[in-house]
């Protein structure tokens, strides 16, 4: 997702670890934000990562409230467009870049 530059932020169980409360995740939770462009690089970043027999269209990106599952757990990978309470562009600006 970064080679794509994907807009994107780790939610979930990898960000709460990463900021010192590690949990037990069968996950990796991505938030990814809702445009035509940045879903054209999602789709063309999980055909990349292998993911091309999904045939998943840019056009469930673009919507609200929803939530891909890719491959099953602990090796899962979710991708979701929102998050209750928060906007995806106000979380982007205070995001931590890091390897994990």
């Amino acid at each position: 997702m970064n080679s794509n530059d994907v807009k994107y932020l780790v939610v979930g169980g990898y960000a709460v670890g990463f900021y010192g409360y590690p949990r037990p995740t069968g996950d990796i939770d991505i938030w990814v934000m809702i445009s035509k462009e940045n879903a054209l690089k999602i789709v063309n970043s999980l055909e990349e990562f292998g993911f091309s027999s999904a045939k998943l269209s840019e056009n469930i990106f673009l919507e609200e409230r929803k939530l891909v599952r890719l491959g099953n757990p602990p090796l899962r990978i979710e991708l979701m467009t929102s998050a209750t309470g928060v906007s995806f562009e106000e979380c982007y600006e205070r995001k931590v870049v890091a390897e994990i």
